[in-house]
């Protein structure tokens, strides 16, 4: 049966996650139902692979048991449940994080080493939890809990927490500030470690996720050029990668050029372009380019 498939990708069904690896399944053309969110399977005809939405944490273990071929995940989940038995292979562009030890807003230490001896540690991670602690020096108990971890020292479980930190806002609201941060993550792309059998499929999936990602830091500029601007306008443009210049049909004084853009650089050049005596600038979106 999963001969059948071309690949087996294993997506988030909910969570910080979801949104984006919805949004770069999509813009790759991988065609999602409607309504994934109350599907477990489906398949996309037009690629051949078969879609598993399923929690964020289930897709390692999905994947290293080769349920999987493929899966969108955050690194953290990796770290956790299988940094043995899977490999990142992408790092993608969403998902970002921190997970980090916290203390309530009264604590008296300004670092993880300065918690007592015997501390307790809530977390939904407690194996890259206990290995940060092993790594500093420092004997805690680590209580693992499924959920809420804000709450734990509140309700008198732990003196402090390990969890996932965004934008810290859920910490301040439940009287917690963070002590310092145990690792970075964000949405990662994994395989098997024995991926080997689908290697040329992995690789076709990767340039299609690949291309979305380049295309979100471009834009494609569009621009009437005089002649007499020319130079100072290639000038400007310096940097960037072939631009295309073509005759616009009844005018001899302007042609137009077409170029591909970082986006951080287009307030900057536009200006430019207009003090050069150019008309028409269009700046336009990409949804994939393969670099």
């Amino acid at each position: 049966m999963c001969s059948e498939y071309r690949l087996r990708i294993a997506v988030p069904s909910r969570g910080r996650l979801r949104e984006g690896a919805e949004e770069i399944l999509s813009m790759a053309g991988i065609g999602l139902p409607s309504l994934y969110d109350r599907m477990l399977v489906t398949d996309d005809e037009g690629s051949g692979y078969q879609l598993q939405f399923v929690r964020a944490r289930d897709i390692v273990s999905l994947v290293a048991t080769g349920c999987a071929d493929v899966g969108i995940t955050g690194r953290d989940l990796v770290m956790e449940f299988g940094e043995d038995s899977v490999e990142e292979i992408m790092k993608l562009d969403f998902g970002k994080c921190s997970l980090c030890i916290a203390v309530p807003e009264d604590s008296p230490a300004k670092d993880a080493s300065e918690l007592e001896e015997g501390a307790r540690i809530a977390t939904m991670y407690p194996r890259v939890t206990s290995r940060f602690f092993e790594n500093i020096g420092k004997k805690v108990e680590i209580v693992t809990v499924s959920g809420t971890t804000e709450a734990a020292p509140m309700i008198g479980i732990a003196d402090a927490i390990s969890d996932i930190v965004e934008t810290g806002s859920t910490l301040r609201m439940n009287g917690l500030r963070p002590l310092c941060r145990v690792l970075e993550s964000s949405a990662v792309v994994i395989a098997g470690k024995d991926s080997r059998m689908k290697r040329d499929e992995i690789d076709e999936f990767l340039c299609l996720v690949r291309s979305v990602q380049y295309a979100k830091s471009k834009r494609y500029l569009m621009v009437n050029v005089p002649y007499r601007s020319e130079n100072e306008v290639l000038r400007l443009l310096k940097g960037i990668e072939g631009p295309t210049s073509m005759r616009i049909s009844g005018r001899n004084d302007f042609f137009a050029l077409h170029a591909v853009v970082d986006i951080s650089e287009i307030n900057a050049i536009i200006p430019g372009l207009k003090a050069l005596g150019c008309t028409g600038v269009l700046v336009s979106r990409i949804e994939r380019l393969v670099p």
